[in-house]
C-alpha cells in the first residue's frame, strides 16, 4: 500500500474460538487498474486450485494491452 498508493486490498477473516481464520483476499494494484484504460476489450478469468494444506482457489482477471501482452487486473484467493 505504501509503494503503490491507491491500490485496493480486502481481507476477510472469521473469529473461531478466539482465533482469526483467513477466508479470502482481494488485491487490485493501482498501476494495473490505471493501465486497464489502454487494454483491448478482451478480459479473461483464470483459475487454479491451491492444493496445499489450506486449499482454496486463486482467481485472476487478465486483460490484453495494445502490444498484445497480458496485464493482470486483479486477483483473489477464495475458499472452495
Amino acid at each position: 500500500m505504501h509503494a503503490n498508493s491507491g491500490s485496493t486490498v480486502k481481507v476477510k477473516v472469521e473469529d473461531m474460538n478466539d482465533f482469526k481464520v483467513f477466508k479470502k483476499i482481494y488485491v487490485c494494484l493501482k498501476a494495473c487498474n490505471d493501465s486497464f484504460i489502454s487494454c483491448r476489450s478482451i478480459i479473461a478469468l483464470n483459475e487454479c486450485f491451491l492444493k496445499g494444506f489450506y486449499g482454496g482457489e486463486l482467481l485472476t482477471a487478465v486483460g490484453r494491452d495494445p502490444n498484445d501482452h497480458m496485464l493482470p487486473l486483479a486477483y483473489v484467493v477464495v475458499e472452495v
